[in-house]
């Protein structure tokens, strides 16, 4: 009898043990703030998980954070040897939904900018988990297999490979990058024939960024100007050559 008591008991601590476990780790993988940022945690060892956010902010200034989790909070310090040292930056990992978490702090002050270019953040804002396939190192792999394989002169197959996969990961890929995988794949459709196709995959670039050069100058920081102005230009001679068809623009 005793036994069986002892046997319930240590049932029960062990259980609760278990929820409390669980409602204090995050589910392990990569998470977007829509193409601007990432966010990657590892699965729970010794009590911790270890995370990593990258972000991109105005002007590609960044930031770049790392340390472990614990309890769904992080506490970070610039090292000395790559800054001022600072105190440090306490982070609050909040469990939105199964899918997404919002990333907070006590205080938001240079605590926690210090690990920031001037005009990027990465704290009070929601980070989804990304879909399937749609890591930054999958879309990185992705897109070198595009490269290779239109480098070779298989234009058709090298369309088959990164269409798929830009649009399943279009919505976690930023504004810049997005627009030269559509300006790329218009360029295939192009020599393929397929004008109405062209013009709809470019009629969300040229929505983004309309106007003249001197209209996409006053809109993009400069750095972000001359990353895009060619990109922009290419769109346009795209889009003149794949005719005047009246497309929808949908931009995700």
């Amino acid at each position: 009898m005793f036994r069986n008591q002892q046997a319930v008991t240590l049932g029960i601590l062990s259980a609760a043990f278990s929820a409390a476990t669980w409602g204090a780790t995050l589910a392990p993988g990569e998470y977007a703030r829509g193409g601007w940022g990432t966010l990657s945690i590892q699965a729970l060892h010794h009590g911790v998980q270890a995370f990593e956010i990258r972000t991109q902010g105005a002007n590609f200034h960044s930031c770049h954070v790392r340390g472990v989790i614990k309890n769904l909070k992080a506490v970070v310090s610039v090292d000395e040897s790559q800054g001022e040292a600072t105190a440090p930056c306490t982070i609050t990992f909040v469990r939105q939904s199964e899918t997404s978490i919002l990333l907070d702090s006590p205080a938001l002050d240079a605590s926690c900018s210090s690990f920031c270019g001037n005009r990027a953040d990465f704290l009070q804002e929601t980070y989804t988990r990304v879909p399937t396939g749609c890591t930054v190192a999958e879309i990185v792999r992705a897109r070198k297999r595009f490269d290779a394989t239109r480098a070779n002169g298989d234009h058709e197959q090298a369309y088959a490979l990164f269409k798929p996969a830009f649009e399943r990961c279009q919505s976690v890929i930023n504004l810049f990058l997005r627009s030269k995988y559509r300006v790329a794949l218009a360029d295939l459709e192009r020599q393929a024939g397929k004008l109405p196709a062209c013009a709809q995959t470019l009629a969300p670039v040229l929505k983004d960024f309309p106007g003249s050069n001197e209209d996409l100058e006053r809109q993009l920081a400069p750095g972000e100007f001359w990353e895009m102005r060619p990109v922009v230009e290419q769109a346009r001679e795209l889009a003149a050559a794949c005719g005047k068809a009246e497309v929808q623009a949908v931009s995700p």
